[in-house]
């Protein structure tokens, strides 16, 4: 079973092997694994690409595709959680992703925005069940980026 899916923006699945990647990578503890595959299913929807660990196990840092996506992704979305900020793999991808330029923190009920390790000061966090503004805040974010979801 493969650690990482991803779809087209009709569902379709793309080839393993394939060399698109996607424009959007969700970085989250083994724990929050469901509220990633709706976020995942929800900006699909959207028309966007999306990647997330759908391993059960956890620590896909490990994996060395991983590493390939935080740098080719144009956005990378950190859910945030009572287990995802003891995560070294989750702060590693949220450092990167800082870094770069390209983070959307999300947080969830058992988080609080003082606990996010990789979070300035200055950075906003959303709501992971609010998919209205998590849309708003993925279009605004590429709209910046000058970039646009693929039609569909």
């Amino acid at each position: 079973m493969q650690d990482w899916v991803e779809v087209q923006s009709d569902g379709a699945p793309i080839a393993e092997g394939s060399v698109h990647m996607a424009r959007i990578f969700i970085s989250h503890s083994v724990r929050d694994r469901d509220a990633a595959q709706t976020l995942a299913a929800f900006l699909e929807g959207q028309g966007w690409s999306v990647r997330w660990d759908r391993n059960e196990l956890g620590g896909y840092a490990l994996n060395k595709g991983s590493t390939t996506e935080i740098g080719s992704a144009e956005l990378i979305i950190v859910i945030w959680s009572k287990s995802s900020v003891a995560a070294p793999y989750v702060l590693q991808d949220a450092v990167a992703a800082r870094d770069a330029g390209k983070l959307l923190h999300l947080m969830n009920s058992e988080a609080r925005p003082s606990q996010i390790p990789a979070r300035r000061p200055n950075e906003h966090v959303l709501d992971s069940s609010d998919l209205v503004q998590i849309s708003l805040a993925v279009s605004s974010f590429m709209r910046q980026k000058s970039r646009r979801p693929a039609p569909s």
